[in-house]
């Protein structure tokens, strides 16, 4: 017994040092590991660089997958030979009007496309190709490296877990057992498979569980609103906050399996009730404790990419329990024992199925009204989750204009993409927007840098292949016209399972994915290819259903119409009430900024829109007789923006010198037109003055690039006021000395005209000329 335990811990250590590695592999090449870690660290890592070395470790990959491949193939997918009425092996046939070859291709295409595994070869051969006709340029990026490493990495380990040491190979397959169903593995016939399945998920998340706490003193420090970012190992807040996502779903899936696996486990009846009872609330309390420990690690990464990531792998969770669970009573209608906590479970997801769309909208209705309550807070955790909705964050806005620029470059080049390694060069070179600083947004987006990279095949085949190993991850029911008993299922083997808590740890982490990358980061995406080959292990086999005997039943219950309880009319009527209110407040906060200005909307203003801490500013603002026939909201993006801005320039000025030269929006009466130039100017000017302290460096910087961006024209046509100087590009001597004072001001430098219509700026002591602007193509000022 003992001699046995310790294989088994024995085995489970490879996984476990392989995951333990790939996920502290960027932390040993950092500062932060110790001197012979690091330099092991280095050594892999110019081998992977150097051009000379490169393919060879490709190659060595390449071999790994295609024997992994063979080996799984024959594991879980025997070859059958189809035959004739005579008992001989029937070969291909074609159409009359088709080639043989060409037949036997469309009969291989069409037998494999729903395999998962035609897919990946698919992707893994695109990204070969592209990588091998462009070796010198590819060899300078470890992106496909990363990527090949981490796909090879997850096969090795599902079929580790898969891997049974007593099979015997027989004839084309490898036979499993007696009986008729010898051949394919299902889900009873593999115990072992399960327990390492389980096993590799344990030890994922005591590996994430304790790096969740980590977290040294020295490295890159990643701040928000003066709040640390947690890292760990990584250097990245971002990556962390996927990995402690994906670890915390995992942890609260495996302690709702824990809860459904009492009567799942046929050693209960040897051990004893007292000995099962004790062994399952220890489980209980380590998952607890590890969701804990990665959920505040997850909270304290401010990762909104990881947030949303996290929200849709527990909806992905819930999703898969609510539609395995209702299956419980067509398996036991009348539970006793064990089996009564399948009955009050069943009782509570057939409540939720019947209303689940007033739960929606009242879960809906409370997010719009709390955005709209609390979007102005200063908590930084609430105003980090509500600033998705704000328009002045840089961070989601210059990720929008990456993906456009993107899709772009796609769009040029769709069949073969542009290389590895190129991407960020051509697309700051001709699709980088001009109000972005600099083009590292493009790393961002995992999909589309795999799309820009390898072209539109390559993406398609990643998408079908994650479709198809989530799709089925779901279905480890009993075979087609089977009965439950015949397999030995119990209501509680429909619970959770090993791959659908795989599948939502790899949501987190492919939704994640979209927002902050990680798929070319060699942590999150070992540990993104190892959830997803776990995801698929149940499907292997293509008769692996839900049987129609289950859902039958199903579908007649659900169809039945029984009458409404109070409680559930009271839910749809609170549903309905807080989606009125929340519909009355976005339309108050949306629709009444494009109202023209009067003395009752101000009023309207003043009491719901404006932030208590700009009204001040939107009391002096309103009182300025410069507003007839404007919209309130070219007023209140003044004062809002103005008033941002203040707080996140790194000078301070006198209230009054900010009010009079920086919030008011009159410069030259002439050409102020509507008022409404700051966002574009703040946007393009704020981003690259953010880091400066100095005014004379701003204004500098700033001057720059107005004459870079906008030329003097004196011609009859020339634009008349500010915003259409800034669209069009062109500008009078006047049109361009009032522009400039714009550009100041909206990057919070106070800025007025002098009596001789030259721009002046505030340098904290006294005012002064501005940096004149210089003709780029002359020189000359």
């Amino acid at each position: 017994m003992n001699l046995r335990w310790f294989t088994k811990i024995l085995s489970c250590a490879i996984p476990g040092v392989g995951l333990g590695i790939f996920l502290l592999g960027e932390w040993g090449i950092s500062a932060r590991a110790p001197d012979w870690v690091r330099t092991v660290g280095m050594e892999i890592q110019a081998a992977g660089r150097d051009a000379g070395t490169q393919w060879m470790v490709v190659a060595c990959l390449v071999s790994y997958f295609g024997t992994f491949l063979f080996l799984e193939r024959r594991l879980f997918q025997p070859q059958k030979n189809p035959k004739n009425a005579k008992g001989e092996t029937a070969p291909p046939t074609s159409g009359f009007w088709l080639p043989s070859s060409i037949a036997a291709f469309l009969a291989f295409f069409r037998g494999n496309i729903s395999n998962p595994n035609f897919w990946l070869v698919g992707l893994v051969g695109i990204v070969l190709l592209r990588y091998a006709f462009a070796y010198e340029t590819a060899a300078r990026s470890l992106q496909p490296l990363v990527l090949l490493a981490g796909i090879v990495f997850g096969k090795g380990i599902a079929l580790w877990g898969a891997w049974q040491p007593s099979l015997q190979a027989e004839n084309s397959g490898l036979k499993l057992g007696k009986g008729s169903n010898a051949e394919y593995p299902t889900i009873n016939s593999q115990p072992s498979s399960i327990n390492k399945a389980r096993a590799i998920l344990y030890i994922l998340v005591f590996l994430l569980a304790c790096a969740s706490q980590w977290q040294p003193e020295y490295g890159m420090d990643f701040q928000y609103r003066g709040q640390r970012r947690w890292t760990s190992a990584w250097d990245n807040p971002n990556l962390y906050g996927l990995l402690m996502g994906g670890g915390a779903i995992l942890a609260v899936g495996l302690f709702v399996q824990s809860l459904k696996s009492k009567s799942q486990s046929p050693r209960n009846a040897e051990r004893g009730v007292r000995s099962a009872e004790w062994w399952r609330w220890v489980k209980t309390i380590l998952f607890l404790t590890a969701a804990g420990m990665c959920g505040f690690g997850w909270v304290k990464s401010y990762s909104r990419g990881a947030w949303v990531g996290t929200a849709c792998g527990l909806g992905w969770l819930l999703w898969k329990w609510i539609s395995r669970t209702h299956l419980t009573p067509a398996l036991s209608p009348r539970p006793t024992g064990g089996e009564g906590e399948a009955l009050s479970c069943h009782s509570c997801v057939s409540w939720l199925k019947t209303n689940w769309l007033p739960l929606a909208v009242l879960l809906a209705s409370v997010l719009v009204l709390s955005f709209w309550q609390f979007r102005h807070t200063e908590n930084p955790l609430a105003r980090r989750v509500f600033s998705i909705g704000n328009p002045n964050d840089f961070s989601w806005r210059n990720r929008v204009s990456t993906w456009a620029g993107a899709v772009t470059m796609m769009e040029d080049r769709p069949w073969v993409g542009h290389g590895w390694g190129k991407s960020e060069a051509v697309f700051g070179e001709k699709y980088k927007p001009v109000r972005l600083e600099d083009a590292a947004a493009i790393q961002m987006n995992d999909y589309l840098m795999l799309g820009i990279s390898c072209g539109v095949p390559a993406l398609l085949c990643l998408f079908a292949y994650l479709w198809l190993v989530l799709m089925r991850s779901a279905e480890w029911g009993v075979r087609s016209g089977e009965k439950c008993d015949s397999v030995g299922l119990q209501p509680s083997d429909l619970s959770l399972q090993p791959s659908v808590v795989a599948g939502a740890g790899a949501t987190v982490l492919l939704v994640g994915f979209w927002f902050d990358g990680g798929l070319f980061k060699l942590p999150t995406a070992a540990v993104f290819w190892v959830l997803i080959e776990l995801a698929s292990g149940r499907s292997r086999s293509d008769e692996t259903q839900t049987s129609p005997v289950l859902a039958g039943p199903v579908r007649d219950s659900s169809r039945r119409l029984l009458p409404l309880t109070t409680w559930q009319i009271c839910l749809r009527w609170l549903a309905g009430m807080l989606a009125a209110l929340a519909i009355a407040q976005t339309v108050l906060h949306l629709g009444t900024p494009r109202l023209a200005i009067s003395e009752r909307n101000l009023s309207i203003a003043r009491q719901f829109l404006v932030p208590p801490k700009a009204k001040t500013d939107f009391e002096f603002l309103a009182a300025e007789p410069i507003w007839p026939a404007k919209k309130l909201g070219t007023l209140l993006e003044h004062v809002e923006l103005a008033n941002y801005n203040r707080e996140l320039v790194n000078w301070k000025l006198a209230d009054d010198v900010y009010r009079r030269f920086v919030l008011s929006p009159q410069i030259d009466s002439a050409l102020d037109g509507d008022m409404n130039w700051r966002r574009p100017l703040w946007e393009s000017f704020y981003p690259r003055i953010r880091k400066e302290s100095s005014l004379e460096a701003v204004a500098e910087i700033i001057v720059r690039h107005l004459r870079e961006r906008v030329r003097i024209v004196e011609t009859p046509g020339s634009p008349e006021t500010i915003a259409e100087i800034w669209q069009r590009g062109v500008a009078s001597e006047r049109g361009l000395e009032v522009i400039y004072v714009a550009a100041l001001r909206s990057a919070g430098v106070p800025a007025r005209l002098s009596p001789f219509r030259k721009t002046e700026f505030w340098n904290g002591v006294e005012w002064k000329l501005a940096p004149r602007p210089v003709d780029v193509s002359t020189g000359s000022k």
